[in-house]
């Protein structure tokens, strides 16, 4: 169902004809096959064996939520991948901070809604968009890394408020987007205005927009299984989206470094280098990102 109030289909349109009419550094190429916004995640990164692929996404006739993007100027710091949206995917290029908004109004399966509510802390989400990869390790490689950017529409009208829309990025299960000992989403208190796209605000931990997340698995493990899943929370409107690129395996230390500290120091030192930019990579507390929010049941916002 599409929700077809005067700010969705007026202020959506209008926006997305400035992007397509300025200069752009993002550009976005809509597409709901799960290999090839794999294949554009990972790009030509050595020591990942990709198992399968799959997607959920919302449409409306040509209209989807997902696709893939390059980024000629590197805006936000990132390189080319794929853009999982909670509105018109095509909106998100380079252009004014603007009013995006695009609501297709669709509920999501249980267990995408459940992941949501870890992150969000409120039980009710819309629109989700949801890319799940199984892949496995070659020998030699231990650990994975993500590089995102999270930018919402919500910033600032909604932020600290029930409309939380969030970003998860699962590993066998454990949620490793976590900036700062925060959950991915609108209550984090270091999104902040950004300029670059039409989202109006980007989570950008001292002024940094991109994000590079990491997870131990140990060497050449196999059957893993990435799950990057984002959506609105308690009503449809007001788009949030995340950028994300460069899906890599990292290498196992040399050994001559793992005789000089030991592997589980490496992966120490490595987890607090993460830790210190990025953030921890514990679970995240939703319950403080939420804490100042006010439960909002569904309706339209106007």
């Amino acid at each position: 169902m599409l929700y077809t109030g005067t700010r969705t289909a007026l202020c959506g349109l209008l926006i997305c004809l400035l992007l397509a009419t300025g200069a752009s550094a993002i550009v976005v190429q809509p597409n709901t096959n799960a290999a090839a916004l794999t294949a554009a995640l990972v790009g030509s990164n050595p020591g990942l064996t990709i198992r399968s692929s799959s997607l959920q996404y919302c449409s409306v006739g040509t209209i989807v939520s997902c696709g893939t993007f390059t980024n000629e100027s590197g805006t936000y710091g990132i390189g080319a991948g794929v853009v999982l949206s909670t509105g018109d995917v095509s909106c998100d290029g380079d252009g004014p901070n603007g009013d995006l908004s695009f609501a297709y109004s669709i509920v999501p399966e249980p267990a995408t809604n459940g992941l949501l509510a870890s992150i969000t802390g409120l039980p009710y989400h819309l629109d989700c968009t949801r890319l799940d990869i199984v892949f496995d390790l070659e020998p030699g490689y231990d650990s994975i890394g993500i590089d995102a950017v999270f930018a919402s529409e919500e910033y600032p009208r909604y932020q600290f408020t029930g409309y939380n829309d969030g970003l998860g990025i699962y590993v066998n299960g454990e949620n490793i987007a976590i900036v700062n000992g925060r959950c991915v989403n609108i209550n984090n208190p270091e999104v902040v205005y950004v300029d670059g796209t039409g989202f109006n605000g980007v989570l950008a931990p001292d002024g940094i927009p991109l994000l590079r997340f990491y997870k131990y698995l140990g060497d050449g493990a196999q059957s893993n299984t990435l799950t990057i899943v984002i959506g609105d929370a308690s009503d449809a409107i007001l788009d949030t989206g995340a950028y994300l690129s460069n899906l890599r395996a990292q290498p196992v230390p040399e050994p001559a470094c793992a005789a000089a500290l030991g592997v589980g120091l490496a992966e120490l030192t490595r987890s607090a280098v993460a830790r210190r930019r990025y953030g921890a990579r514990s679970k995240c507390n939703a319950s403080q990102s939420a804490a100042t929010s006010q439960p909002a049941p569904y309706r339209p916002r106007t």
